[in-house]
């Protein structure tokens, strides 16, 4: 990972100007489409309005919009969308991670079991009749147990190459595979 930002870095010192405005631009894009997010709806409120209606929770500006368009925006629209941009971030950030890691552009989260192991923990909580918050709670606990197992095999038996860590997240997805195949059998009855 400090590799990565050490270069990074490196380009941005060498002044190369095709990189700071490929940044510069992804930056802007994401900010217009953010503010488009916010002003598209049911309820159709202008992409001008939506700009001075996030502003004046910054600075005081005169009020030219309805109650029902700022409602719309900030106690709505807002924190759906500023959700979605950070889960997409952190997605994106763990992705490069898991590429970064096992130096493979086409790796998955299922490489490690987590997928697998979330699916357990959300299954387990549907079964013992959890609300939506344990459920999703008890998915990410399923998917941490998961890759701390996966971790932890490689560590028992004192290898720690990327080959062997693949293929205990290979056993531990099997093994919560087996897991949910007797939640499954369970619940049948």
């Amino acid at each position: 990972m400090t590799n990565g930002i050490s270069k990074l870095l490196e380009r941005v010192k060498s002044g190369n100007r095709a990189w700071l405005l490929l940044m510069l631009g992804t930056a802007i894009l994401t900010c217009v489409v953010f503010v488009f997010s916010i002003s598209v709806g049911q309820y159709h409120v202008p992409f001008g309005n939506v700009i001075r209606i996030l502003l004046a929770e910054v600075f005081p500006l005169e009020q030219n919009w309805t109650n029902s368009e700022g409602i719309a925006v900030i106690a709505i629209r807002l924190p759906r969308t500023l959700a979605a941009l950070l889960i997409g971030s952190a997605l994106s950030v763990a992705g490069a991670a898991y590429q970064s890691m096992f130096k493979n552009p086409l790796v998955s989260p299922d490489i490690l079991g987590v997928s697998s192991g979330a699916s357990v923990g959300a299954a387990l909580a549907i079964l013992l009749g959890s609300s939506i918050v344990l459920v999703e709670i008890s998915a990410f606990a399923g998917g941490i147990a998961a890759v701390s197992l996966a971790l932890l095999i490689p560590r028992l038996i004192r290898n720690n190459s990327i080959v062997i860590l693949v293929l205990a997240g290979v056993i531990v997805s099997g093994l919560s595979t087996s897991f949910m195949s007797v939640i499954r059998f369970w619940n049948m009855w």
